[in-house]
């Protein structure tokens, strides 16, 4: 054969060395494998391995490269970078190979070099971030992805991109089903435009829908609360007015059971004019407990024991009798609170009456025990007299003597006195 043959040990058997023209321009020059201390075959494949690894690297940095540009170009773009990158560096990885091996038609696989690179830039350019599709995007409820490419085309600074970020907060609030969530997003919106309204509007929804469970669970201080929370054109629409009439009547109800007749009155003068039938209730479930409170004082007063019992009772009376003609509209005091008026003055008579007399007798006692102490006290006196051992005229006692009083006496309890 009109070539060389170089004997190349492969798995116990010898296989004859590629055609010489390929490897010496691989190598560059009929020397360089030799030079290199490489065979021809080991000189091959370090040379692929070099040229994968280019192309590996070409097109991750391609790829990476693209991504790192911001949260939008995370997608699916990415990724068609990094494939037709790859696709590029795939034909001059197969056009080495083939080259290298003494392929002919090796030059073919060059075809897909331009193929990969456009196929790149094509990839490049559709993934660039729009305007047009990031409205889509918001319509079609891909909120995230949307908010991705607004801040792509520049963020919230950027020139018209105003009204597509209401847009997208706008959506981001209807889709909310927490009133607490949709008013913190609410709070980021401007003041005014059609967004706002909307958002407000699906944020007040929220809140009544909220408002109508706590109250259906009588937690009516959470019901309150939310109320409250509306805007002022939610608390003025119709069913959040029907609903306050609802709370109001059961607070009514509340203050009714605890005997507080003011709060229930007041409650029942704020129902009136969005519904008089539940006012009228509240109103003859006030009256009926105000008529209960009057009879259950005036029978109490006539059962008490004594005066400051029967002028708690009566005054208890008094002010249940007086909430009730105001609940009835009353031109003056009744006959039967003037008649528990003079009751209550007399009792209050007999209760400081009595309260003098107490006074009086506290004050008999007092001044009894005060003169009983201080004859215990001379009675202990001379006793204590009598039962000295030593009487100290001069010094201090101390034990069974006496002692210099500017001395520090050391003994323990004695007779002297």
């Amino acid at each position: 054969l009109d070539r060389d043959e170089v004997p190349v040990e492969f798995l116990g058997r010898r296989l004859l060395a590629p055609p010489p023209a390929p490897t010496q321009q691989l190598l560059g020059g009929a020397g360089a494998g030799s030079s290199l201390g490489l065979g021809v075959f080991q000189a091959r494949v370090l040379h692929l391995k070099r040229v994968l690894i280019g192309g590996l690297v070409f097109a991750a940095v391609c790829g990476l490269g693209y991504a790192a540009r911001g949260a939008w170009y995370r997608s699916g773009a990415a990724w068609g970078v990094f494939a037709s990158a790859l696709i590029a560096a795939a034909a001059v990885y197969l056009w080495r190979w083939a080259a290298t091996a003494g392929r002919p038609r090796a030059r073919q696989w060059l075809w897909g070099v331009p193929v990969g690179l456009v196929a790149c830039a094509l990839a490049f350019a559709g993934g660039a971030p729009a305007r047009d599709h990031a409205r889509a995007s918001i319509r079609a409820g891909h909120l995230a992805a949307a908010e991705a490419e607004l801040d792509a085309l520049g963020g919230e600074d950027a020139a018209g991109l105003g009204e597509l970020y209401a847009d997208l907060r706008l959506a981001k609030v209807q889709a909310q089903t927490n009133s607490g969530t949709a008013r913190a997003l609410l709070e980021q919106m401007p003041g005014d435009g059609p967004q706002r309204r909307v958002a407000d509007a699906h944020t007040d929804q929220l809140l009544l829908e909220e408002a109508t469970r706590f109250l259906g669970n009588h937690r009516l201080d959470l019901a309150q609360t939310t109320l409250g929370q509306m805007s002022e054109a939610g608390r003025s629409s119709p069913p959040a007015l029907a609903l306050a009439a609802q709370l109001d009547v059961a607070l009514g109800l509340e203050c009714a059971a605890r005997e507080e007749w003011t709060c229930a009155i007041d409650r029942a003068a704020r129902v009136r004019p969005r519904d008089p039938t539940s006012a009228d209730k509240l109103v003859a479930r006030v009256t009926a407990g105000l008529r209960d409170a009057v009879d259950r004082g005036a029978s109490r007063a006539r059962a008490a024991a004594s005066a400051a019992d029967r002028l708690a009772s009566l005054t208890t009376a008094e002010a249940a009798l007086r909430a009730l003609e105001q609940v009835q509209h009353r031109a003056g005091p009744s006959p039967e609170l003037v008649a528990l008026r003079a009751q209550l003055a007399k009792a209050a008579r007999q209760a400081a009456a009595d309260e003098a007399r107490a006074a009086k007798r506290r004050r008999a006692d007092e001044a009894r025990e005060a003169r009983e102490e201080e004859r215990r006290a001379r009675a202990e006196e001379r006793q204590s007299r009598r039962s000295c051992c030593k009487f100290c005229s001069r010094g201090c006692p101390c034990g069974d003597s006496c002692i210099s009083c500017s001395r520090t006496c050391n003994l323990g309890p004695g007779c002297a006195c």
